[in-house]
């Protein structure tokens, strides 16, 4: 199924198994057919697949020390190890640059008071990773925005704690509610908004 929404146009994360960099390659050919018969599941807490016999997967064996392309009929999820890890190559980035909206956007706001905003770019990132998570962002009439952030005090204090120190040094007014965390901010309520909802949001470029 996921076949069908790639193409010869499409970039693929892959691995460069000589230097261990992450590359992103147009796929020289796409497999797609169809098959009847047994599939093969491995699911653990890095990995969940399922998968044809012969497709081939590039694993160690527990005590080898090298990995190779070995067969899924072939494995023994016990003596073999996936790759997990890469080199990735980029450029660091000291800020993340919340847009501005004084130009009116898809929802229909229009509002000149909002300037491009700095915001440091690992307290972004882990205010992001908390809103993918548990995040949504409701849009009502008159251009009112809300986000919230669920988490419950009561279960997991140390992650809400963790939120709410994160929520204090993005600088944005955010209250308490039932289920965890409120905030009202225009500009970045119609940032968010766009990453979609529920377990279809995603992390942008």
């Amino acid at each position: 199924m996921g076949l069908s929404y790639l193409n010869n146009n499409d970039f693929v994360a892959t691995l460069n198994k000589d230097t261990n960099n992450l590359e992103y390659q147009i796929p020289d050919d796409i497999q797609s057919y169809d098959y009847n018969g047994e599939m093969y599941n491995i699911n653990n807490r890095r990995v969940n697949l399922s998968i044809t016999p012969n497709h081939r997967m590039y694993v160690k064996k527990q005590h080898g020390n090298k990995f190779e392309f070995i067969e899924a009929q072939n494995l023994d999820k016990h003596s073999y190890y996936f790759r997990k890890d890469c080199n990735w190559i980029g450029e660091e980035q000291e800020y993340f640059i919340l847009p501005n909206i004084d130009k009116k956007q898809d929802l229909g706001v229009l509002d000149s008071r909002y300037d491009d905003i700095k915001i440091p770019m690992d307290l972004w990132l882990e205010f992001l990773g908390y809103y993918i998570s548990e995040g949504s962002t409701t849009y009502l009439k008159g251009n009112t925005y809300h986000i919230n952030i669920a988490q419950s005090k009561n279960a997991h204090s140390e992650k809400y704690d963790k939120i709410e120190s994160c929520l204090n040094k993005i600088s944005a007014y955010w209250h308490k509610n039932e289920i965890g965390f409120g905030l009202s901010n225009k500009q970045l309520a119609s940032y968010l908004y766009k990453l979609g909802k529920s377990h279809y949001k995603y992390v942008p470029n």
